[in-house]
């Protein structure tokens, strides 16, 4: 017990958390710059276009106030968040899901924001995978209603069209390719309960 004390209070641990720190600042400053350079590239284009006018200049305006917004919210996430690391084991998140069915027709739960470790956030593909487990024509009818999209650095896991659901308890797992993102619970209840 003594020796797994000292190795994580030692010299080293610290270093090793400073080095964790530095990289999930470049990652930051990466994103930063990459989004920077991105929203003068577009202000540049429309300053030398013939004809500046005010919708372009309203439009711009409000993209940098995104950008910087954007780039607050990634400062933020990586001074107050505690870091991600995979050798580790870490909890992930769970999203739990509830679908009622009145007159006929399924509630659809809001959406949920799903966080995107720092160094992960290169090249995501548009959508994350969504794996449930169960019967396979009660999963597909699920499966269909639910979809997790890129909007910024984050997934969003919406809910449409959901017909035909078959009561019961389903469990799985979003992820990107290998890399699990969230456990997925959901819920769908029988009209009698």
């Amino acid at each position: 017990m003594a020796d797994q004390n000292d190795r994580e209070f030692s010299p080293a641990t610290a270093w090793d958390r400073v080095g964790q720190f530095l990289q999930d600042s470049a990652a930051v400053g990466l994103a930063i710059a990459q989004r920077n350079q991105d929203l003068w590239t577009r202000v540049s284009t429309n300053l030398r276009s013939n004809q500046y006018k005010p919708e372009s200049v309203t439009a711009d305006a409000a993209a940098a106030m995104s950008t910087a917004l954007d780039n607050l919210d990634d400062m933020w996430q990586l001074l107050t968040r505690p870091p991600d690391r995979e050798r580790v084991a870490t909890t992930l998140p769970s999203i739990f899901l509830r679908f009622q069915e009145t007159d006929g027709v399924w509630s659809n739960p809001d959406p949920v924001w799903i966080r995107v470790p720092f160094w992960d956030r290169a090249n995501l593909p548009r959508q994350a995978d969504i794996h449930l487990d169960g019967a396979k024509a009660a999963v597909k009818k699920l499966g269909s209603a639910l979809s997790a999209e890129l909007v910024g650095s984050s997934y969003r896991l919406e809910v449409a069209d959901a017909r035909g659901l078959v009561p019961g308890m389903y469990v799985g797992i979003i992820a990107i390719g290998d890399r699990p993102l969230a456990n997925l619970r959901i819920v769908v209840e029988d009209k009698a309960s």
